[in-house]
């Protein structure tokens, strides 16, 4: 995967910043549908995932637009302008424009986060809440539409603009809610953190096989219903979904970073048949294997 040295010059080079337009909450949402403001999805890197490398971070100038990351694994602290800042894996994190980072990351154990670049604009000027940053714990909502948005950002077609900006407006208001909350309150019926990096690490193990939720559950040493029930409560989906879902999320970084075939990469994921692993790749990507090579590729050179 694309290391954040390789990207980091996209989005923090120096640039003089016009004074943003500050709006409030209830206001961001009138804001998004207005089709006088620009609203556009903008990846760093493949789609949208990139691993971190287990050392400091600091961005060398002010952001130019919107920052959202989702801490898949690991963990860090650090500050956003000045203000303290820890996250944990699950955690969504919403950087505003102008704001500055300062990060060191766990380096006992992997830390790969999804992430994507927002521009929001009225007149060239930047629109943002007054809070330098938002972030909300595990919450499998936002990620359910987090996912959605760097999806979309992909396919490119006449309905990309108005599904962008229905998106932005449910993720946004998803984080608005959790945030309301208070912590504690989004998943608290889930695994917790341990249990999370425990499942990550199980799946990785099993890739090359159709990952059982019954085997899942007895190394987790849970009773199966109970199990899956706290698997909808973590991450939105029932276990097989999900498994499903994560297998062709990282079978699509493996055909952005190599020229193997199609189904040698669908054998390394444990399927004989690439004819049904192409109709699982297009319903959980919008789109083939071979199509998402090509547009991912020529996002990375572009």
């Amino acid at each position: 995967l694309p290391q954040w040295s390789g990207t980091a010059k996209k989005w923090t080079e120096p640039v003089k910043l016009k004074s943003p337009l500050l709006v409030s909450g209830p206001d961001w949402a009138r804001q998004i549908f207005d089709p006088a403001v620009t609203v556009q999805v903008d990846l760093d890197g493949i789609a949208g995932v990139f691993r971190l490398p287990r050392r400091p971070f600091r961005s060398r100038a002010r952001l130019r637009e919107h920052l959202f990351w989702h801490l898949a694994e690991g963990s860090c602290q650090g500050e956003v302008s000045g203000r303290a800042c820890a996250l944990e894996a699950g955690a969504l994190l919403w950087v505003a424009p102008g704001e500055r980072l300062d990060f060191t990351f766990d380096g006992d154990r992997r830390n790969t986060v999804h992430r994507f670049r927002l521009r929001v604009e009225r007149g060239g000027r930047a629109v943002r809440l007054p809070a330098p940053f938002l972030q909300v714990p595990h919450s499998p909502a936002t990620r359910g539409w987090f996912e959605q948005l760097v999806q979309e950002s992909f396919l490119g077609d006449a309905h990309t603009d108005s599904r962008t900006r229905g998106l932005v407006a449910c993720l946004t208001g998803e984080m608005f809610r959790a945030a309301a909350a208070g912590p504690g309150v989004t998943g608290d019926r889930g695994f917790d953190a341990v249990q999370r990096r425990r499942i990550s690490a199980w799946l990785g193990e099993h890739l090359a096989e159709a990952p059982d939720p019954a085997a899942l559950a007895k190394h987790l040493g849970l009773s199966h219903d109970y199990f899956t029930r706290r698997f909808r409560a973590s991450y939105g989906r029932p276990p097989r979904r999900w498994f499903v879902e994560e297998r062709m999320r990282l079978a699509a970084h493996q055909l952005a970073e190599s020229d193997l075939p199609v189904g040698q990469v669908a054998a390394a994921f444990g399927f004989t048949d690439a004819y049904f692993f192409s109709r699982q790749f297009r319903q959980v990507l919008g789109q083939s294997p071979r199509d998402w090579r090509r547009r991912a590729q020529t996002s990375a050179t572009a």
